[in-house]
């Protein structure tokens, strides 16, 4: 995260819908002074067939502190230095959860983020009758530098199915952004990747697909 505003992105509703944001309305951690106003952070639920059983899932992004093992949902506004001191001081888990017990807890990561920056249901990408999901992470960092990273559910287990290199501004700069991941008129997926700190290349999605050893 590199903004003021805590923009997360977002809410798929559809298979292969970019997310809109939902609100949580309150913090659950007060730890400043009375008259500090917060602001909500945007959560992310997103909607698909995850386990291919034919029934809509729905998954929640959640922030949970590992200090007190409580929700963070909301930040003071304070100057973005002092932000990222006290996600460092949290030390949160962000990861996604379903209501359906078939679906495990997804752990996206144990390290210092304020979130997702971005999340989508890329659709069936691998044609085995279950949607795939591509997160980027709102890390508490000063950088644009970011990987896309998408997970699939296989035999019960979350798995990296792909992971390439983005640059948040590709999606903070462009009102007419669709994702990472698109069909082209061959009906092939490519993605939208860097092959250097500033080239923006196109490359077949296989080209970026994660083998299986590195899933043990």
């Amino acid at each position: 995260m590199k903004y003021p505003a805590f923009i997360l992105l977002l809410l798929t509703l559809t298979s292969c819908e970019q997310a809109k944001p939902v609100e949580i309305e309150t913090p659950v951690e007060e730890e400043y002074e009375s008259g500090v106003v917060y602001d909500a952070l945007v959560k992310n639920v997103i909607s698909g067939d995850f386990n291919g059983d034919g029934k809509a899932d729905e998954i929640i992004e959640t922030l949970i502190s590992t200090v007190n093992n409580k929700s963070i949902d909301a930040l003071p506004q304070l100057e973005y230095d002092s932000l990222v001191a006290i996600i460092y001081k949290r030390q949160p888990v962000l990861s996604l959860r379903s209501k359906d017990k078939d679906i495990p807890e997804l752990i996206v990561t144990k390290n210092t983020s304020f979130g997702l920056f971005y999340a989508k249901n890329e659709g069936d990408l691998d044609n085995d009758g279950a949607d795939e999901i591509s997160v980027v992470i709102d890390w508490a960092d000063w950088s644009q530098v970011n990987s896309c990273v998408v997970y699939s559910l296989k035999k019960n287990k979350w798995i990296v199915y792909a992971k390439f290199d983005v640059r948040e501004w590709q999606v903070s700069q462009n009102s007419n952004f669709n994702g990472f991941i698109l069909k082209n008129k061959k009906g092939i997926y490519e993605v939208s990747t860097f092959d250097s700190e500033i080239n923006e290349v196109v490359k077949p999605l296989k080209e970026v697909l994660v083998t299986a050893s590195n899933n043990l």
